[in-house]
Protein backbone atom coordinates (compact mmCIF):
# COMPACT_ATOMS: atom_id res chain seq x y z
CA UNK A 1 0.00 0.00 0.00
CA UNK A 2 1.21 3.50 -0.86
CA UNK A 3 -0.42 6.58 0.60
CA UNK A 4 0.33 10.24 0.17
CA UNK A 5 -0.64 13.54 1.66
CA UNK A 6 -2.99 15.30 -0.75
CA UNK A 7 -0.43 18.11 -1.23
CA UNK A 8 1.02 18.24 -4.74
CA UNK A 9 4.62 18.10 -3.53
CA UNK A 10 3.89 14.89 -1.59
CA UNK A 11 2.08 13.35 -4.55
CA UNK A 12 5.06 14.28 -6.74
CA UNK A 13 7.35 12.45 -4.30
CA UNK A 14 5.05 9.41 -4.21
CA UNK A 15 4.74 9.17 -8.02
CA UNK A 16 8.16 7.55 -8.69
CA UNK A 17 7.54 5.08 -5.87
CA UNK A 18 4.22 4.15 -7.45
CA UNK A 19 5.81 3.86 -10.88
CA UNK A 20 8.63 1.65 -9.59
CA UNK A 21 6.42 -0.63 -7.48
CA UNK A 22 3.25 -0.65 -9.55
CA UNK A 23 1.29 0.24 -6.41
CA UNK A 24 -1.31 2.98 -6.87
CA UNK A 25 -1.23 6.08 -4.68
CA UNK A 26 -4.07 6.50 -2.21
CA UNK A 27 -4.56 10.01 -0.85
CA UNK A 28 -4.62 10.16 2.95
CA UNK A 29 -5.94 13.31 4.61
CA UNK A 30 -4.35 12.13 7.87
CA UNK A 31 -0.92 12.53 6.24
CA UNK A 32 -1.57 16.15 5.26
CA UNK A 33 0.78 18.79 6.61
CA UNK A 34 0.03 20.74 9.76
CA UNK A 35 -2.35 23.66 9.42
CA UNK A 36 -0.33 26.68 10.59
CA UNK A 37 -3.36 28.98 10.45
CA UNK A 38 -2.45 32.64 10.05
CA UNK A 39 1.26 31.76 9.97
CA UNK A 40 0.85 29.86 6.69
CA UNK A 41 3.12 31.29 4.02
CA UNK A 42 4.93 33.70 6.35
CA UNK A 43 8.72 33.79 6.48
CA UNK A 44 10.37 32.69 9.73
CA UNK A 45 12.07 36.10 9.93
CA UNK A 46 8.67 37.80 9.87
CA UNK A 47 7.46 35.63 12.74
CA UNK A 48 10.57 36.06 14.92
CA UNK A 49 9.04 38.83 17.04
CA UNK A 50 5.68 37.03 17.49
CA UNK A 51 5.27 35.80 21.09
CA UNK A 52 3.07 32.96 19.86
CA UNK A 53 5.81 31.87 17.47
CA UNK A 54 8.28 31.85 20.36
CA UNK A 55 5.92 29.64 22.42
CA UNK A 56 5.41 27.36 19.40
CA UNK A 57 9.14 26.83 19.15
CA UNK A 58 9.61 26.04 22.84
CA UNK A 59 6.40 24.26 23.90
CA UNK A 60 4.94 22.22 21.04
CA UNK A 61 2.89 20.12 23.45
CA UNK A 62 0.74 23.09 24.47
CA UNK A 63 1.21 25.84 21.86
CA UNK A 64 -1.05 26.34 18.86
CA UNK A 65 -0.62 28.46 15.75
CA UNK A 66 -3.31 31.16 15.60
CA UNK A 67 -6.35 29.67 13.85
CA UNK A 68 -4.26 26.56 13.19
CA UNK A 69 -3.73 23.02 14.39
CA UNK A 70 -1.81 22.02 17.50
CA UNK A 71 0.97 19.43 17.36
CA UNK A 72 -1.11 17.32 19.72
CA UNK A 73 -3.94 17.30 17.16
CA UNK A 74 -1.47 16.39 14.42
CA UNK A 75 -0.08 13.58 16.55
CA UNK A 76 -3.51 12.15 17.34
CA UNK A 77 -4.51 12.30 13.67
CA UNK A 78 -1.44 10.50 12.33
CA UNK A 79 -1.13 7.93 15.14
CA UNK A 80 -4.84 7.05 14.86
CA UNK A 81 -4.37 6.65 11.10
CA UNK A 82 -1.30 4.43 11.53
CA UNK A 83 -3.08 2.26 14.10
CA UNK A 84 -6.13 1.90 11.82
CA UNK A 85 -3.85 0.93 8.92
CA UNK A 86 -2.14 -1.66 11.06
CA UNK A 87 -5.48 -3.12 12.13
CA UNK A 88 -6.84 -3.26 8.57
CA UNK A 89 -3.59 -4.42 6.92
CA UNK A 90 -1.81 -6.58 9.51
CA UNK A 91 1.65 -7.68 8.52
CA UNK A 92 1.67 -5.54 5.37
CA UNK A 93 4.21 -2.88 4.52
CA UNK A 94 2.72 0.54 4.04
CA UNK A 95 4.58 3.56 2.65
CA UNK A 96 3.20 7.00 3.47
CA UNK A 97 4.57 10.18 1.92
CA UNK A 98 3.94 13.00 4.35
CA UNK A 99 5.50 16.14 5.83
CA UNK A 100 8.18 16.76 8.44
CA UNK A 101 5.92 17.85 11.31
CA UNK A 102 3.52 14.95 10.79
CA UNK A 103 6.36 12.44 10.61
CA UNK A 104 8.03 14.06 13.62
CA UNK A 105 4.77 13.74 15.61
CA UNK A 106 4.57 10.00 14.83
CA UNK A 107 8.25 9.39 15.60
CA UNK A 108 7.97 11.24 18.92
CA UNK A 109 4.90 9.19 19.86
CA UNK A 110 6.46 5.83 19.03
CA UNK A 111 9.74 6.86 20.69
CA UNK A 112 7.87 7.66 23.90
CA UNK A 113 9.01 11.29 23.80
CA UNK A 114 7.04 14.45 24.55
CA UNK A 115 6.06 16.75 21.72
CA UNK A 116 8.33 19.28 23.43
CA UNK A 117 11.28 17.11 22.31
CA UNK A 118 10.52 18.06 18.67
CA UNK A 119 13.95 19.65 18.17
CA UNK A 120 15.60 16.29 18.93
CA UNK A 121 14.03 14.74 15.82
CA UNK A 122 15.20 15.96 12.43
CA UNK A 123 13.20 14.98 9.35
CA UNK A 124 15.11 16.17 6.27
CA UNK A 125 13.24 16.56 2.97
CA UNK A 126 12.87 13.29 1.01
CA UNK A 127 14.20 11.24 3.93
CA UNK A 128 12.84 7.87 5.05
CA UNK A 129 11.73 7.08 8.60
CA UNK A 130 10.62 3.54 9.42
CA UNK A 131 8.10 2.53 12.08
CA UNK A 132 7.15 -0.98 13.11
CA UNK A 133 3.63 -1.05 14.52
CA UNK A 134 2.03 -4.03 16.19
CA UNK A 135 0.09 -5.13 19.23
CA UNK A 136 -1.01 -1.64 20.19
CA UNK A 137 2.60 -0.50 20.30
CA UNK A 138 5.14 0.75 17.85
CA UNK A 139 8.79 1.50 17.61
CA UNK A 140 11.06 3.48 15.39
CA UNK A 141 13.27 1.08 13.45
CA UNK A 142 14.89 3.49 10.99
CA UNK A 143 15.69 7.18 10.77
CA UNK A 144 17.53 9.30 8.23
CA UNK A 145 21.31 8.77 8.33
CA UNK A 146 22.91 10.72 11.16
CA UNK A 147 19.58 11.21 12.96
CA UNK A 148 18.35 9.29 15.97
CA UNK A 149 15.18 9.31 18.00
Amino acid sequence: MLQSSPRERARDTAAPIAAQTGVPIELAEAADEIDLGTWTGQAFEDLASDDGWQRWNTARSTARPPEGESMQEVQVRIVDHLERLHASHPGERVAIVSHAEVIRAAVLHYSGLSLDAFSQIQIPPASVSTLLIGGGEGRVTGMPQGVSA
